[in-house]
């Protein structure tokens, strides 16, 4: 109904307020960006791992998806520098995203903070390449280019008895420019003050309502 809503009332930018978001799921960043695109799209183009041999880890080893702990080969294919890219049939996280049927295709301001990182700055970057959004606010934790997360293992060292948390894939959203190793920088850089914390004034927002104003 929201988006009827838009259609008819002929709203032409949209304010989208990602910036407490530290990331997520990958099922959820593909249904909003869903709503903001006009035809198919990944939002991952690629997911990679360094090994599948874990014999001599595996009775330290835990994760919630037990298929991990003894990779499926065929489910993998071999690239030229010894890594192993998991193939599309394999996983929803390599989908293509349909549209919805009322999908917003104006501008759109999304706005930024330091919280931004994993799964909310990789639907950032994406939507960032669309060629009609416009970042607004402070620069992203996070890698454009894609972390290296998506599933994790905890691995408890057995002589130390430390437990560390080991990431597991590579992933590689769907961009064409980023800045290696690193978030986003904002098209608008806004860096509230202690002043505007203290008058609880939110001047990322009113730098975003100022832009939408003057893309009328």
């Amino acid at each position: 109904m929201q988006h009827k809503q838009a259609v008819y009332k002929n709203i032409s930018t949209l304010i989208l307020d990602l910036r407490e978001n530290g990331g997520g799921s990958t099922d959820a960043s593909q249904g909003l960006l869903a709503n903001l695109i006009t035809s198919k799209m990944q939002l991952k183009t690629e997911m990679r791992v360094n090994t599948l041999s874990f014999e001599d880890l595996r009775p330290y080893l835990w994760t919630w998806d037990k298929r991990a702990l003894d990779p499926w080969r065929i489910g993998f294919s071999k690239n030229e520098d010894g890594t192993f890219s998991l193939r599309s049939w394999l996983t929803e996280d390599l989908d293509k995203v349909k549209p919805t049927k009322y999908s917003f295709t104006g501008k759109v301001i999304a706005l930024t903070s330091r919280n931004n990182s994993s799964a909310s700055t990789n639907l950032l970057s994406v939507i960032n390449g669309l060629g009609r959004t416009t970042l607004v606010g402070e620069k992203t934790g996070g890698s454009a280019e894609g972390p290296s997360a998506g599933l994790i293992f905890t691995l408890n060292l057995p002589a130390s008895k430390i437990t560390t948390r080991i990431p597991f894939f590579l992933q590689k959203n769907n961009v064409t420019s980023f800045d290696k190793g690193m978030g986003l920088t904002p098209d608008v850089e806004v860096n509230p003050s202690a002043q505007d914390f203290s008058k609880q004034t939110d001047t990322i927002l009113e730098q975003a309502l100022l832009l939408a104003t003057n893309l009328e």
